[in-house]
């Protein structure tokens, strides 16, 4: 009997630490984006912004990724590259009604100055950001 008593602990215990790993685990996700936080983001009068929407199931999206990598690193402080997982960030998606990707748009200062839709060369991606990151 003690056993069972026992047993039927344990197994509690086992169960109520699993449930609380998942909740935590839960809790850390970053929660997606709605259409007004990215408003606020790409807006400010002080910023410059490449919003780069892809997806992981995208070919093309996982091609142009060095080249997004490259130039953030490359412009560093001085463009800040927002990237948005379509299938995550639904509601900006949705929003803009993207049925093509990579998508690229390009805000200075609260203004949208630039949007290509598709594959674009490294050579041409940096150019247009040259361009605007260095624009008045």
């Amino acid at each position: 009997m003690k056993r069972w008593i026992l047993l039927i602990i344990l197994l509690s215990l086992v169960l109520l630490c699993s449930l609380t790993v998942a909740y935590n685990t839960k809790q850390d996700e970053p929660k997606p984006l709605s259409f007004e936080e990215y408003k606020k983001i790409v807006g400010d009068k002080n910023k410059t912004i490449l919003a780069y929407f892809h997806a992981d199931w995208c070919v093309v999206c996982r091609r142009m990724q060095p080249t997004i990598d490259k130039i953030t690193k490359e412009y560093g402080s001085q463009l800040e590259v927002l990237s948005i997982d379509t299938e995550f960030h639904k509601a900006v998606r949705d929003t803009f009604e993207i049925d093509g990707l990579p998508v690229m748009i390009f805000y200075k200062n609260g203004s949208l100055k630039w949007t290509y839709v598709g594959v674009i060369s490294e050579t041409e991606l940096k150019k247009k950001m040259a361009y605007y990151v260095n624009m008045p």
